[in-house]
């Protein structure tokens, strides 16, 4: 069966672990990815607060060029699935069980972004709003840096 889905360009894999895994990969995966995220899109945020959101993305861009990248598109990503990250991080927190120091991270990201999802449709429907820049992606390394560019959502 795998390789009649590999061949219609699905990525499928066997697992040699028993019944559980397939989700716990689901889960460790999207837990990976949302986590990193949330906590870049925190720190991004505090920084826009503070002030220091420029010279954040210029040491980040000097220090993790790859990361800056792959985040700048993952928060401009994240605006139209807003509405998803709520249920998701608390899912990925389920998973992780209530016994797990780790869940608490993943509920609290879920209490930030489901604040974030409502200030973001009250306060910035239809008006610009603070986003990542878009042309990160395709930037070359010495060109110089436009951290923070007004978006329309």
């Amino acid at each position: 069966m795998v390789p009649v889905l590999v061949a219609y360009g699905l990525d499928a894999r066997v697992l040699d672990s028993g019944i559980g895994a397939a989700l716990a990969l689901k889960m460790c995966c999207a837990g990976i990815n949302k986590g990193l995220l949330g906590l870049h899109t925190s720190m991004l945020l505090a920084a826009t607060k503070s002030g220091a959101d420029k010279v954040l993305m210029a040491k980040l861009a000097e220090s993790q060029s790859q990361r800056v990248v792959k985040f700048s598109k993952g928060v401009l990503d994240m605006y139209p699935k807003a509405y998803r990250w709520v249920a998701e991080t608390d899912e990925i927190a389920s998973f992780l069980g209530s016994d797990s120091p780790a869940a608490e991270i993943f509920a609290g990201m879920g209490a930030f972004s489901s604040r974030w999802r409502t200030t973001a449709q009250a306060r910035w429907h239809g008006s610009n709003v603070v986003g990542v820049a878009r042309t990160a992606s395709s930037r070359r390394q010495h060109q110089p840096l436009r951290c923070l560019e007004q978006r329309q959502l």
